[in-house]
Formats: C-alpha cells, structure tokens, sequence
C-alpha cells in the first residue's frame, strides 16, 4: 500500500479500510479517475465504485466529491491556493 501513497504514514481514520480500499483512496488522491484505478489494480469499474461506496461509508463522507478532497487532504496531496501578496 505504500506504492500507492508515496510511502507516507496513513492517518489515523484510515485504518478502518481494507488495502484495497487504501490502494483506492490514493489513487483517488493521486488524481486518478475511476477507470485508471480499475486499470491498475486490474479490476473492473463496477468494484472500484463499490469500493469507493465503501469508503464513503466507512470514513463519513457525504459525497464524491468530498471522498475526492478528503483523500488528497488526508494523504497530503491538495493543491493549495495561491495567495495574494
């Protein structure tokens, strides 16, 4: 699973998913779509929404797009906004 997350520690709230559900959450948070993620865990669509079905559940996001932010927050991946001087 440390592939996947760049070999950094996972948060706390991490631990109540299964590896796969982990190798999911970071390539959610590498940016990676449904389809990329499919391809590389030579999985099908199907299992890897179930999966972020799961996930969702698991770790209280209400939404797809929350599961998405929350895994480039947790695993440290989320692109800042530029400030103003």
């Amino acid at each position: 699973m440390h592939k996947f997350a760049g070999h950094r520690d996972f948060p706390h709230s991490i631990d109540v998913l299964s590896d796969r559900e982990v190798a999911v959450f970071a390539l959610i948070a590498a940016g990676h779509g449904t389809g990329q993620i499919a391809k590389e865990l030579g999985i099908c669509r199907k299992t890897v929404e179930t999966h972020c079905e799961h996930i969702k559940l698991k770790l209280s996001y209400p939404n797809a797009e929350a599961l998405h932010r929350g895994a480039r927050e947790s695993l440290g991946t989320a692109e800042h906004p530029a400030q103003n001087p």
